[in-house]
């Protein structure tokens, strides 16, 4: 989507879900910004406007990828980012001495661009695991990763640099007098839950509807008993249904995959886990 602020001099092109959209917007508005609309992807905008390009990366949750191009006059740059664990793309080339970006890179194609095979990418899979892809001079942009151009960068050294990365505490805490108190199995336990709960519960809105896939494992049967407990117990919506709306309460529809061989079939203990979740759920 693209915004462009209200005096027309920074423009942005963003492509996702920023979370958490009421509590961030109510941040930039008691910060002094006037927002034109109701779009989330206004709050990259606000965010850069309020902290610059470093700052806004630590208010900002989601699944996003932007460009960022400030016209001002004391801060003409290009600003460009993808989200904590490069859910969305982000694709970048430089061509006869400009700087393009894409979420796709056949979108360059009609920006001059000549496709090369990257055979030594191919033969090594580098394209799966790097910043790089399939074509020569195309890279992807690594996420948790940002990049600024500015009127003095040179095109042909562009550089990336990480705004985030995992940081895993050990298990142990120091306490005041400075000892090291090893953290409980049932504190590591507790932090996973609440990590979890919190990550389930920002992606809980939408302005459409929304469902779970469930698997025969764990992981998938926590997120739902996860997502009828905040609808249930705490009035989340869940997707665009509100668990107060009377008329169209929501109701939590799974998706599954069954099989005639009952080796393979895990139908008949994903019905005993939504059964245990929560009557709302369907399969």
């Amino acid at each position: 989507m693209f915004k462009v602020n209200a005096a027309a001099t920074v423009h942005a092109v963003v492509i996702g879900e920023i979370y958490e959209y009421e509590k961030l917007r109510r941040y930039c508005e008691d910060t002094g910004y006037a927002f034109r609309g109701r779009s989330d992807s206004e709050l990259v905008l606000a965010l850069y406007s309020i902290h610059g390009a470093l700052g806004l990366f630590r208010h900002l949750r989601g699944e996003f990828s932007f460009v960022i191009v400030d016209e001002r006059a004391h801060a003409r740059k290009v600003v460009a980012a993808r989200d904590r664990f490069g859910i969305k793309p982000l694709f970048w080339t430089v061509q006869q001495g400009r700087a393009l970006f894409a979420a796709e890179a056949k979108a360059f194609l009609g920006l001059g661009w000549a496709p090369e095979w990257d055979v030594d990418s191919i033969a090594t899979s580098a394209w799966l695991a790097e910043d790089r892809t399939v074509f020569q001079g195309v890279q992807k942009l690594a996420p948790g990763h940002w990049m600024e151009i500015g009127p003095e960068s040179a095109l042909a050294d562009l550089r990336t640099r990480p705004y985030w990365d995992q940081q895993y505490a050990s298990n142990s805490a120091t306490d005041r007098d400075g000892k090291d108190d090893e953290v409980s199995i049932a504190q590591m336990i507790e932090d996973v839950r609440e990590k979890l709960v919190d990550a389930v519960r920002v992606r809980l809105r939408a302005d459409v509807p929304m469902g779970l896939y469930l698997s025969g494992g764990i992981d998938s049967s926590a997120v739902a008993g996860i997502v009828a407990h905040l609808v249930s117990q705490e009035g989340r919506m869940f997707g665009s249904c509100r668990a107060d709306d009377a008329d169209h309460p929501p109701r939590i529809k799974c998706f599954t995959v069954g099989y005639t061989d009952a080796t393979y079939d895990e139908s008949g203990e994903l019905q005993r886990r939504t059964l245990h979740a929560s009557q709302t759920i369907m399969c």
